[in-house]
């Protein structure tokens, strides 16, 4: 439901043109639905292999592209010189990383979370526990959301030391990994 919602809103508040977006769901199927959005470019699921290995290959170029394209400028600042379809930010939903990582791609999942930020390239992901994400792969996610988790100290793991501070037990309610320490936010 989070990812579904976050992909909405960000639908509602950008253009199809300047916003593109690709959705893994590895998981229930339930983002299936979002395919009829004119931003989703494609929804793969587990049984999609290659059309997966394209996808990375067109990530990869397209950060090298987009490194020549920037010229060291900021994505947001090219895109207010240049407008904001002439270089579209590009969104990866992956829904049930542990899924996603058994197929051996966290390389270049790490590679996309590195370097993709600064180029206008998004990874947002979704697991159940803290340690299903590899290190690899969790040592480059500059934020993070954190849920209703059954093991107190799994917090710390996900947005950082707390403070104590813990999700009011709300559906819906969560910490959200920030500069100045967690915050508590409710979707």
């Amino acid at each position: 439901t989070l990812l579904q919602t976050l992909v909405l809103a960000l639908a509602r508040a950008h253009a199809p043109d300047a916003l593109h977006i690709t959705v893994l769901d590895f998981g229930s199927r339930s983002l299936k639905v979002l395919e009829a959005l004119p931003h989703v470019g494609d929804v793969l699921t587990e049984d999609d292999d290659e059309r997966l290995m394209r996808l990375f290959r067109t990530l990869k170029q397209e950060i090298a592209q987009r490194k020549t394209t920037l010229d060291g400028r900021k994505f947001a600042d090219f895109r207010q010189l240049a407008g904001t379809d002439a270089l579209p930010a590009l969104l990866l939903v992956i829904d049930n990383y542990p899924a996603f990582a058994r197929m051996e791609h966290d390389e270049t999942l790490a590679t996309l979370i590195r370097d993709g930020g600064p180029l206008g390239i998004h990874i947002v992901l979704s697991a159940n526990k803290p340690l299903d994400v590899r290190s690899r792969v969790s040592g480059n996610i500059p934020a993070a959301l954190c849920l209703q988790l059954t093991d107190r100290s799994d917090y710390a793991g996900v947005v950082g030391r707390t403070g104590g501070l813990e999700p009011a037990p709300t559906p819906g309610r969560g910490l959200m990994k920030d500069a100045g320490g967690p915050l508590e936010f409710q979707t």
